[in-house]
């Protein structure tokens, strides 16, 4: 079994207005990312979704990004880079037994 991964993004929270300690002031900040992770089975096509979230630390005035210039493909490596290998890891094998039990899950007999 070869499963590919991926990740969407579903959904972002965001403050109309935030103003650092600095005085820096960032509109609609993206503050949380909702999102899936996807895996497929290359096999057979036996698709697996782990939804889940994460928060945003706060801006540096280095990499923020207006709202409205974002792309998804942004979203993403923001999100790569503040999942850890034991998050991945943790995502990977729940969607692996997913897509095993699906795969293995049997019709009952006195059902028709």
């Amino acid at each position: 079994m070869t499963i590919n991964y991926s990740f969407k993004i579903t959904s972002c929270n965001k403050l109309i207005l935030y103003n650092d300690e600095e005085g820096n002031r960032y509109e609609n900040l993206i503050t949380k990312i909702n999102y899936q992770y996807i895996g497929k089975d290359s096999d057979d096509n036996t698709t697996a979704v782990f939804n889940s979230s994460i928060n945003l630390p706060k801006p540096k005035t280095s990499d923020y990004k207006n709202y409205n210039d974002l792309t998804e493909n942004d979203i993403i490596v923001w999100l790569e880079s503040l999942i850890s290998l034991d998050e991945l890891t943790l995502m990977k094998t729940v969607i692996e037994n997913n897509i095993t039990d699906t795969k293995t899950k049997a019709s009952l007999p006195w059902i028709t």
